[in-house]
C-alpha cells in the first residue's frame, strides 16, 4: 500500500471519527428521553425524542435538569414534533426550566386531556397542541409573564391573541379583548360546532380553522380586515358563511373543499377573491360577487358542481384561468359589467350551449366580440339598473326554498311582498308568506323596506 492510499484512508477514518464524536457529544438519553445539547457554555439542552415506541408512551415527565458526562444541563426546549403522534400519552409534566415549546411538539396526542404551561415558558410554537382530539384544557401557571389561559384556551398574556384552542372544545366565545386569531389556532378541532368571533377581531391568520369538521356556520364581523389562506380549509360541515364588510380579500383556499357549504354572503369591501378560495364547494348553488370585487383569481370556484347561478359585479376586471372549471350545473350567468372582460374561466361546453348569459342592455355587440362570452348560445340583454342594490347585511327577513316553494320568515304579518326576476319584471305581489311555481333562477324580494336576493 503506497503512502497516498494510507493518507486517504487515514483521512476517511478521521472524518468518520469526527462525525461520530460530534453526534455522541451532542445527543444523549436520560430516563428514556432523548436530549440534544444546545450550548455547552450555557449548559442548556433540548428534548428531541423518546427511546420507546411513541404509540406506547403513556406518561412523560420533562425534568428541570439532566446530567451528562458529569455536567449538569438545564432543559430549556421541547423540540418541534418531539411527542407528535404519541397516541397513548395521557399525562405530561413540563419542568419549570423550559422556555420554549416547539411547533407541533404534542401534535396529534389523542389521549391527552390537559396540560400545564409552566411559568418560565416564553415561546409556544404553532399548533403545539394541535390535533389533540380529547384535550379539554391548556392551563398556564399564573406567574407566567407571556401567556394566559381562559376557559381552557391558550392566549397571550393580555388576551389580545388567541393562540391555541384544545381539540375537545365544542363551543367557543372569543373574548372582546382578542384582536388576532393566530395561525392554526383551531387547527383540526374536530369537536368544534360553534364559534362566536367578537367584533374586536381584525386579523385571522392562515389555517386558523383548518379541518374543523363539525363547524356548521361562521360569521366574520365587520371588524375583520384580513383572513389568511386556507382559513376554513376542509371544514366539511360548514353550511353558511357571512363575510363582513371590512374584509378586503378572501384568502387562497379559504373555503377549499367545504363540501356542505350552501350559503355565502360576501361583504361589500372585498376587492379580490384569491385562487381556489371556494374550490370543490360542491353544495354551493348560487354566488353573488358584489360590485366591490375587481379580481376573481384562478380556480376560485372550480368544481362547485351544484352551482346553478353566478352574478358577477360590474367592477370585475380580471377573471383567472379556470375560475369556474367543472361547474357543470350552471344555468344562469349574470354579468353586470358593461365592458366584457376577456378571460378563460373554463366554462364547460354544456354551460356554453345550455346556460343563459345575462348582460347589460346595449352591450350585446361588445360581448359578441370577446371570449368566452361570444361563445354562449343564449345571450339576453337585461336592464340591471331596474333592480336596486341589495343590502343583504341589514336584512331581517329570511328566505328559504324547499321543493320549489319559497317561504319568507321574520315577518310580523300582513306586509306587502314584491318579487322581481333579474330583468326587473314583477313575478309576485301580495301578502302570502309562501309562494310556488316560480321557474329556476335568481330573484329579488322587497318587503318592509328591505331587499334580499334568492335563488331557486
Amino acid at each position: 500500500m503506497n503512502s497516498k492510499t494510507i493518507f486517504q484512508k487515514l483521512g476517511m477514518l478521521i472524518v468518520m471519527f469526527s462525525v461520530f464524536f460530534s453526534v455522541s457529544a451532542t445527543d444523549f438519553s436520560f430516563n428514556n428521553i432523548q436530549f440534544r445539547i444546545i450550548s455547552v457554555e450555557d449548559r442548556t439542552v433540548a428534548v428531541i425524542g423518546v427511546d420507546v415506541n411513541k404509540k406506547n408512551l403513556q406518561a412523560v415527565s420533562i425534568p428541570d435538569k439532566v446530567v451528562y458526562w458529569g455536567k449538569t444541563y438545564r432543559v430549556t426546549t421541547i423540540g418541534g414534533r418531539t411527542f407528535a403522534d404519541c397516541s397513548a400519552l395521557v399525562r405530561v409534566s413540563i419542568g419549570n426550566s423550559v422556555t420554549t415549546i416547539g411547533e407541533e411538539a404534542f401534535y396529534n396526542c389523542d389521549a391527552l386531556t390537559s396540560v400545564m404551561i409552566p411559568k418560565g415558558v416564553t415561546s409556544v410554537g404553532t399548533s403545539a397542541f394541535g390535533g389533540c382530539s380529547t384535550l379539554e384544557s391548556i392551563d398556564v401557571d399564573s406567574e407566567n409573564e407571556n401567556y394566559a389561559s381562559y376557559d381552557g384556551i391558550l392566549y397571550n398574556k393580555d388576551k389580545t391573541s388567541l393562540i391555541c384552542c384544545p381539540g375537545a372544545k365544542k363551543i367557543v366565545n372569543i373574548p372582546s379583548s382578542v384582536t388576532t386569531i393566530e395561525e392554526r389556532a383551531f387547527y383540526d378541532c374536530d369537536s368544534l360546532t360553534s364559534v362566536m368571533i367578537g367584533d374586536s377581531v381584525n386579523l385571522i391568520r392562515p389555517r386558523a380553522f383548518y379541518d374543523c369538521d363539525a363547524l356548521t356556520s361562521v360569521t366574520l364581523p365587520d371588524s375583520v380586515i384580513t383572513m389568511g389562506w386556507s382559513t376554513f380549509y376542509s371544514c366539511d360541515a360548514l353550511t353558511s358563511v357571512t363575510i363582513g364588510n371590512s374584509v378586503t380579500a378572501i384568502g387562497e383556499k379559504a373555503f377549499y373543499n367545504c363540501d356542505s357549504l350552501t350559503s355565502v354572503t360576501i361583504g361589500n369591501s372585498v376587492d379580490c377573491i384569491l385562487p381556489r378560495a371556494f374550490y370543490d364547494c360542491d353544495s354551493l348553488t348560487s354566488i353573488t360577487i358584489p360590485n366591490s370585487v375587481k379580481s376573481i383569481r384562478s380556480g376560485a370556484f372550480s368544481f362547485c358542481n351544484a352551482l346553478t347561478s353566478v352574478t358577477l359585479g360590474d367592477s370585475v376586471t380580471t377573471i383567472g384561468e379556470e375560475a369556474f372549471y367543472g361547474c357543470m350545473s350552471l344555468k344562469c350567468v349574470y354579468n353586470l359589467n358593461k365592458t366584457p372582460v376577456e378571460c378563460n374561466p373554463g366554462f364547460h361546453d354544456k354551460v356554453i350551449t345550455s346556460a343563459t348569459l345575462y348582460i347589460p342592455t346595449g352591450t350585446l355587440a361588445a360581448y359578441q366580440q370577446v371570449g368566452p362570452w361570444r361563445d354562449f348560445w343564449n345571450i339576453e340583454e337585461t336592464d340591471f339598473s331596474s333592480i336596486e342594490d341589495v343590502d343583504s347585511d341589514k336584512v331581517g327577513i329570511r328566505v328559504s326554498v324547499s321543493d320549489g316553494v319559497v317561504s319568507f320568515d321574520g315577518l310580523t304579518g300582513g306586509e306587502e311582498i314584491v318579487v322581481y326576476d333579474m330583468q326587473g319584471k314583477v313575478v309576485y305581489h301580495g301578502t302570502e308568506t309562501s309562494i310556488s311555481k316560480l321557474p329556476s333562477g335568481v330573484y329579488i324580494v322587497k318587503v318592509g323596506g328591505e331587499t334580499i336576493k334568492f335563488v331557486i
